[in-house]
C-alpha cells in the first residue's frame, strides 16, 4: 500500500472519529510544530499508516525508508494501540515524526491521559465555558467534540 499523500492525510484529519475510531496525533519533531489528529476505520489501517510513514512530511524522503522496518517491528510488539504506546513508538519515529497520542476516539472522550485532558480542556475553553473542564465528554456533547477535533491543532 503506498503512503498517503498530504491531501489524503488531510482527508483523514477531517473524518468523523465516531465512525473512524482509531486515531493518531502527530507533529514534526521540531519546536512549535503543528499537530493534528488523523482517523482510520480500523486499528490495522492505523498501524499500517504509522509504519509506512504517511505522517512523515520531512525534507529527507529517504529517512523513513530506513525507519520503516524498525517501526514495523515495534508495532508488532504492541498488542493494542493505546495512549501508553507513544513512548515505544517515539523511541523509533522521532527522527521523522513525534507521536503525541494514539488510540481510540473513546480514549479522548473519557481517558485520563495527558492528551485527552488537554484536548477536553481546550474544547471547554472553545465553548466559552467559564471553567476549564477536563471532565469526560457527556453523550449529548460527543458530536460537537468530534467536530472540534477536526480543527484542533491546525
Amino acid at each position: 500500500m503506498p503512503r498517503l499523500t498530504s491531501e489524503e492525510l488531510g482527508h483523514h484529519a477531517g473524518l468523523d472519529p465516531r465512525e473512524h475510531q482509531w486515531g493518531v496525533r502527530t507533529r514534526m519533531p521540531v519546536p512549535f510544530s503543528i499537530s493534528a489528529f488523523t482517523w482510520f476505520a480500523t486499528e490495522a489501517e492505523l498501524r499500517e499508516r504509522i509504519a509506512d510513514g504517511s505522517h512523515y512530511s520531512g525534507s529527507q524522503p529517504d529517512l523513513w525508508d530506513g525507519l520503516e522496518p524498525i517501526v514495523r517491528t515495534v508495532l508488532e510488539r504492541i498488542p493494542q494501540l493505546t495512549p501508553d504506546a507513544t513512548d515505544a513508538l517515539n523511541a523509533v519515529t522521532t527522527p521523522g515524526i513525534c507521536v503525541e497520542w494514539v488510540g481510540r476516539f473513546e480514549d479522548l472522550l473519557i481517558g485520563d491521559n495527558a492528551v485527552a485532558l488537554e484536548v477536553r480542556r481546550a474544547w471547554s475553553e472553545s465553548r466559552d465555558s467559564e471553567e476549564q473542564n477536563e471532565d469526560p465528554i457527556e453523550p449529548d456533547d460527543v458530536e460537537d467534540f468530534a467536530d472540534f477535533l477536526k480543527e484542533y491543532g491546525f
